[in-house]
């Protein structure tokens, strides 16, 4: 869902490269980044969140297991995290993925203008 709100924003070739470039940032096993202290390594953090059930179903949906799987194997990995409102107070921006595609478009064209914008002052 965050993909499709993301590509949907970017018209010309420069702002595909960045989404692409992002979106390769945002593909790494992000888990465990921020409790490792390695999120310093990024300019900026954003923090994608979402239901606990929401969770367990898209993992469940994109790995072809059952609920039950799927719920043992979300458990397991957000149990060797911090917890949601402790990597948010670590973000840069968090983004609600939680919601309509809509909703969550709105956010990513938010966050896509202020890093554009920063981007922009800096030359």
């Amino acid at each position: 869902m965050l993909t499709a709100a993301l590509y949907v924003r970017f018209r010309s070739r420069q702002q595909h490269t960045f989404a692409e470039k992002m979106l390769s940032a945002m593909r790494q096993k992000f888990g465990g980044h921020v409790e490792a202290g390695a999120a310093k390594r990024f300019d900026r953090l954003i923090i994608v969140t979402c239901s606990e059930e929401q969770r367990i179903a898209r993992f469940a949906a994109r790995h072809k297991v059952d609920l039950d799987a799927a719920r043992k194997e979300v458990e397991r990995r957000m149990a060797a995290q911090l917890p949601e409102a402790e990597k948010a107070k670590a973000a840069d921006y968090v983004i609600d993925n939680s919601g309509s595609l809509d909703h969550t478009r709105e956010q990513v064209q938010n966050v896509w203008d202020k890093l554009r914008d920063e981007a922009m002052n800096r030359h």
